[in-house]
């Protein structure tokens, strides 16, 4: 779910991020107990919680890279790129997408669980 939300707001600009929440990725924070209900999802990279969260810019800052249209491409060490401005750069809550998807999901995937629990042991 979160991976879809990160596509559908197009932070896709490699492929780190989306990667930074598959299950076991290296340094990724993904955990499932089924047994205990615990679900623990996360990122390692630092600057998820940026695009997540939104983030201010410092001004006077120099990004190597180049403009591709509207969106500008990252690409350390460039020769060329754009200096910062003062500015706040909003977030795409991609994150809190997922979890209220989830939230949705819940009562569906509970009541499928205790169907089989029951069928499980008395049916």
């Amino acid at each position: 779910m979160v991976q879809a939300e990160i596509r559908a707001n197009g932070n896709i600009i490699s492929q780190k991020l989306m990667a930074s929440f598959a299950k076991g990725g290296a340094g990724n924070v993904y955990r499932l107990n089924a047994g205990g209900l615990t679900l623990e999802v996360g990122s390692s990279i630092k600057y998820a919680k940026w695009v997540n969260e939104g983030h201010g810019q410092r001004p006077g800052r120099f990004i190597p890279g180049f403009w591709s249209g509207k969106r500008f491409i990252y690409v350390p060490g460039y020769g060329s790129g754009m200096v910062l401005k003062a500015n706040f750069v909003k977030g795409s809550f991609y994150f809190d997408e997922a979890v209220d998807q989830l939230e949705e999901l819940l009562p569906d995937i509970g009541r499928k669980a205790f169907e089989h629990f029951w069928e499980l042991y008395f049916g």
